[in-house]
């Protein structure tokens, strides 16, 4: 045996080893930095501001995934889906198609949409709280699925469609709703 045959093998399982070391990547500091940035301003994506903190966090978001995913447990990876998932629904709120239909929407004032809160505020009382969010559930897409109608009407079959693809993703996401 001479010396390259014993030295390959462990350079190679050396080469395999570091490439295939997650903690090397300097990417990593970064994207924990958005993750956490998004995560502590989440509740400012309401405002709908492209110059918002979530809104910033959620365009760079995407290129973190993978690099976060590195050896990760189940657990995080599955914390990973749910903040890209997010990051999707927050992007999309802010697109053109998306923003065309809420002019639409918006000044027709329609007693649909304006009662429509799939995400009801929170209440100090738990048992409140409760039968809130299982009517919030119950009428997901407003009473009698009244949004599906007033999108459809305003701004086409395709837009409710895409409307409807990210909002269930929210709905399955938040996992308040048991279905």
């Amino acid at each position: 045996m001479n010396f390259f045959s014993f030295i390959l093998p462990i350079t190679l399982f050396c080469i395999t080893v570091y490439a295939d070391d997650c903690s090397n990547n300097p990417k990593i500091v970064q994207c924990l930095k958005t993750y956490n940035n998004i995560r502590q301003n989440a509740a400012t994506v309401l405002e709908r501001k492209k110059d918002g903190p979530a809104y910033k966090g959620c365009l760079e978001f995407p290129k973190c995934v993978d690099a976060l995913k590195c050896k990760a447990d189940d657990d995080v990876i599955i914390g990973i889906d749910k903040m890209d998932a997010f990051c999707d629904v927050v992007i999309y709120r802010e697109t053109k198609e998306f923003a065309d239909c809420d002019a639409k929407l918006d000044p027709k004032k329609s007693v649909c949409v304006q009662e429509w809160k799939p995400f009801p505020d929170k209440v100090d009382d738990p048992v409140k709280m409760a039968q809130i969010q299982e009517e919030a559930c119950k009428n997901y897409f407003g009473k009698d699925n009244c949004m599906e109608k007033e999108i459809i009407g305003l701004c086409g079959a395709e837009m409710w469609t895409n409307f409807k693809r990210y909002f269930l993703h929210m709905k399955k996401l938040s996992k308040m709703c048991k279905d």
